[in-house]
């Protein structure tokens, strides 16, 4: 993970987090009469995940900014994972709960893709936490 890695994570995750924001006021309020509960329910969640993914990868890239405080290649992994995860997980909801609209039944065949990109994003979790290093009491964080 070279220096311009972590800025750019934030940048992507900026515009993404727009996008959420974006998708979440289009479910709630264009969407609310052309979606039945559950296909307005299901689509909040992906909202709600697409947007909290969105501030986990701006905060995981700015301690990215910091090499001694984690190992830059395991969290590149772990933000690479949140990214597909995030992707495969909430825009396949997003595709699957509108598939009607698009006259696009066909889109169905996304359903087993929800299921990966929550455990690629519980695989991105765990390796930003391993790449997290140890520091003694008296060691600074500020190096």
């Amino acid at each position: 993970m070279n220096e311009k890695t972590p800025l750019n994570h934030i940048k992507w995750a900026c515009l993404s987090g727009a996008l959420a924001v974006s998708l979440g006021a289009l479910g709630a309020h264009a969407l609310k009469n052309v979606l039945d509960d559950v296909q307005i329910d299901a689509f909040k969640i992906a909202s709600q995940y697409h947007f909290i993914h969105c501030i986990v990868i701006i905060l995981a890239a700015i301690l990215g900014l910091k090499k001694d405080f984690v190992d830059r290649k395991k969290l590149n992994w772990g933000l690479s994972m949140l990214w597909m995860g995030k992707l495969f997980f909430s825009f396949s909801i997003y595709l699957l709960v509108t598939r009607h609209l698009w006259h696009a039944d066909w889109l169905v065949v996304l359903g087993p893709i929800t299921p990966i990109g929550g455990i690629m994003m519980i695989i991105g979790w765990i390796l930003m936490g391993l790449s997290v290093k140890t520091f003694r009491f008296n060691q600074q964080i500020e190096k």
